[in-house]
């Protein structure tokens, strides 16, 4: 297939999602108002029938680009070799369980097209709450990422400034500092803090452009050994730079 020129690549790695939740995803992004998209759909080892059914449906559509790794080789690996295969320079991320709002591709193209000096953008999101399906309140990250308010949450709280699942990122400046770094845990706060210390651009639309799914197993995220993990990739991704800044 040659390079075409679609506007946006959708990411979205899939492992063992239930298929009644990636059938919603996957509504929800044929339902979208901006259609000049290829999804990008690396099925990252899934063994449940229902799942793999559900992919192949989803594959039939000539905007679906499925590629099928061997075993589960988790999220950093298939977010690196999904970004390896978009044909598209601005990529959009997609968790394989969420729902992104109709108007979401369309707000941020529009953004990123007007602020070509913005590398990475993000959107505000509503958590859906697993027993009850209830939205939980919008997230309120900053209109823009900088070091100081880094800093600061460093001081005051966890350091959460983006929402993953809402990304829509510029490729080539993502494969420049190497792509996703492959930690067990926090791979994408990893790669935000070596964007912003590489003095490159986050920032987040204002709106709610993606309802994302809490599982059980989130509650406890940052337990023990988890913040121990993620104290460790800012120490690595930030601190130990940052002493050695000019």
């Amino acid at each position: 297939m040659g390079h075409s020129d679609c506007e946006i690549s959708i990411l979205m790695p899939v492992f063992d999602t239930p298929a009644k939740y990636l059938a919603e995803c996957w509504d929800s992004i044929h339902a979208q108002t901006f259609t000049d998209w290829e999804l990008v759909l690396i099925d990252d080892g899934s063994r449940t029938a229902e799942t793999v059914a559900e992919i192949d449906r989803i594959a039939k559509d000539p905007r679906v680009a499925l590629f099928r790794l061997d075993r589960n080789e988790g999220v950093a690996r298939a977010l690196n070799v999904g970004l390896s295969k978009c044909r598209a320079d601005l990529v959009a991320r997609m968790d394989a369980d969420d729902r992104m709002m109709p108007r979401r591709l369309e707000r941020q193209l529009r953004y990123l097209r007007a602020r070509p000096d913005v590398s990475v953008l993000g959107t505000q999101l509503r958590e859906i709450e697993w027993q009850t399906n209830r939205l939980l309140s919008p997230t309120q990250h900053p209109a823009e990422v900088t070091r100081e308010y880094i800093e600061y949450q460093r001081r005051t709280s966890e350091v959460w400034f983006l929402n993953h699942p809402t990304v829509m990122l510029r490729q080539r400046e993502v494969m420049r500092l190497g792509g996703y770094p492959e930690y067990r845990v926090a791979q994408d706060l990893a790669l935000w803090l070596r964007l912003i210390r590489a003095g490159l651009k986050i920032h987040n639309l204002p709106t709610v452009e993606l309802h994302y799914r809490l599982h059980p197993n989130q509650a406890s995220i940052l337990s023990g050994a988890r913040r121990q993990a993620y104290a460790q990739v800012i120490e690595e991704c930030w601190e130990s730079a940052t002493t050695i800044r000019k």
